[in-house]
């Protein structure tokens, strides 16, 4: 049975392979609009737009950064966020 993981990212990939091992994992470089509320909705909507109707383990993948004392942004939106931040300052 195959596995597809449906994600733009390298090294999530090479993690998902190293941890599927000594399965073998298809990686599917799909663009899928993340229109989800959460990490959880997204991979799921990144899921279900690789899904056929062949049998296999359909993954989706999406993950981000949520700092606490900045009530867990940018969260969801990592990908997109720059924040206030530029190279000079410090954190």
């Amino acid at each position: 049975m195959d596995i597809i993981l449906a994600s733009q990212n390298q090294g999530k990939i090479i993690e998902f392979e190293s941890a599927l091992k000594p399965h073998t994992l298809i990686a599917k470089d799909i663009e899928v609009a993340e229109v989800g509320l959460s990490f959880h909705e997204n991979a799921l909507l990144k899921a279900r737009a690789c899904a056929t109707d062949k049998p296999g383990i359909y993954i989706g993948d999406d993950s981000g950064i949520m700092i606490d004392c900045i009530n867990g942004m940018p969260g969801i939106h990592s990908k997109r966020w720059k924040g206030s931040l530029n190279a000079n300052d410090a954190i």
